[in-house]
Parts: structure tokens; C-alpha cells; sequence
């Protein structure tokens, strides 16, 4: 009884805001539904123990549907469902956000969307920041819009086609994601016989960057491997070390 309760509040929490974006016309732009059962795609997470994909847990896995006007140039906007910016799961790899605006978008123009999800913390800034977290993201795909119609009238919202598509652990995501907007952070190392090639993220113009190193983490002061630090450069190779450990990290400055 508890739960139809909600879901009929949420019903006409939804509506109630709809009303509204009819009364400011094209203020709220054009709706959607905010899910992927119509497409029938679910989302998955990354298994690490067994390598394969499963469905998203229904527990803990959190999604954000953004959008903005087709064949625009301007940044993504958090498409609200019912009154919510961040949806939970419906049930294992399937989400429902009800009724949505997508912001910007008037005149019954298409849309651009975009999916992301996480799962192990609270928002996506914590999980794109955290190793304990997996982080997903579908690709662009452009989707029609309805426009609003009066109440108490039927809302006749366009279908979203959702793309599944996976949640993978850091750093593993930061190969396998094409993150839209800021990306998180990464910093990798690929060995080869004889070499070591270092990869991290460009985090913008305005850093340099330093590949430092030292043998023992208790060792205070971290040393600049050989190279033209600081630098632009968001990748660089050295010969492997002669020892068995040794540990890297690059530290990122603010251009002068």
C-alpha cells in the first residue's frame, strides 16, 4: 500500500510540473520518458571476477539522463523525471523516470541524450573519483521530442531509445568509456619488453605535468624521471627499471 502510494505521488508530482511547463510554454522544453524499457536495452556492470558482463545491481546503481537541442554545440543538461535529476533501478539493469523535459529543446526539434550511470557511491562526481565504483555512459543518440499538453489532457511523451550499454570499474572505464563532459582522472601504465609507457588524463591547458618516481613509498622526496618537465605532454616512455619495484605517480601544476 506504502509503495503505491509513492508511485501514485509521484504520478502527480510529475503532472504537476508538467502543468506548469505547459503554463511557461516552451520554458521547459520538449518531453520524454526518462527510460529504458520502451527500448528494451538494459544497462550491465563489469563483473571483474568472472570478465562478463551481468545486469546493473538493482541496489546501489544510480542513472542520470542529460540532454540538449540536436546539433548542438552547448553542454548537456540533467533531463528531471517526476520531479528527480537521479534515478534508482527499477529492477536489475532497468530504470524508470517517468515523464521528463529535456531543457532547451522547443518547437518539437530532436534531441541529443545521453545515459550515464554508477554504482558504489551516493553521485557520479564520488564515483568518477572513486576505484571502488564503476562508471558507464551511453553514446550520443538523438531522440524525438513531444511538446506539452494541457492538463488534465494526456502527456503524449516520445519513447526514448536507450542504448544499453556497461559499467566498468576505475581505471578500466577510463579506456572503455567516452565520457561527455569532465572525464575522471586517469593514470595508467603499459609495460612492453623493454619499456614502460605512461598515459593520464589531460585535465586542461592550463596544467603542466611531471612523471615523478621513487623506489619506496617511506623514501620523503618523489624524483622527476629524465624528460622536459613540466610539460603539455599527457603520455611518456622509459626504459624499464633495473629493480623490481618502483612506484610513479604525476603531479599536475597550474601554467604560471
Amino acid at each position: 500500500m506504502a509503495r503505491r502510494t509513492v508511485q501514485l505521488l509521484l504520478v502527480w508530482l510529475g503532472l504537476w510540473i508538467v502543468s506548469l511547463c505547459y503554463l511557461a510554454r516552451d520554458a521547459c522544453g520538449q518531453i520524454v520518458f526518462p527510460t529504458n524499457y520502451d527500448s528494451n536495452n538494459p544497462i550491465y556492470i563489469w563483473d571483474v571476477g568472472t570478465a562478463t558482463m551481468k545486469l546493473a545491481p538493482f541496489s546501489g546503481t544510480f542513472v542520470q539522463v542529460l540532454g540538449r537541442p540536436a546539433g548542438s554545440t552547448g553542454d548537456f543538461q540533467v533531463i528531471k523525471g517526476s520531479g528527480r535529476s537521479v534515478f534508482t533501478m527499477a529492477e536489475p539493469g532497468f530504470f524508470d523516470g517517468g515523464i521528463g523535459a529535456v531543457p532547451g529543446v522547443t518547437g518539437g526539434i530532436d534531441a541529443e541524450i545521453v545515459i550515464r550511470a554508477w554504482h558504489g557511491a551516493t553521485t557520479w562526481d564520488q564515483a568518477t573519483g572513486s576505484p571502488a565504483a564503476f562508471v558507464g555512459q551511453s553514446p550520443i543518440f538523438v531522440n524525438a521530442t513531444e511538446r506539452v499538453t494541457p492538463i488534465p489532457g494526456p502527456q503524449h511523451a516520445s519513447q526514448l531509445n536507450a542504448p544499453s550499454f556497461t559499467m566498468y570499474p576505475l581505471p578500466m572505464a577510463c579506456r572503455l568509456v567516452e565520457f561527455i563532459g569532465p572525464k575522471p582522472f586517469c593514470f595508467s601504465v603499459t609495460p612492453s619488453q623493454a619499456a614502460l609507457l605512461f598515459q593520464w588524463t589531460d585535465i586542461g591547458t592550463n596544467y603542466l605535468f611531471t612523471l615523478q618516481s621513487k623506489d619506496a613509498l617511506t623514501r620523503t622526496n618523489w624524483i622527476a624521471e629524465v624528460g622536459p618537465w613540466p610539460s603539455r605532454t599527457n603520455q611518456w616512455s622509459i626504459a624499464k627499471p633495473a629493480i623490481a619495484t618502483r612506484f610513479y605517480r604525476v603531479l599536475a601544476q597550474p601554467t604560471p
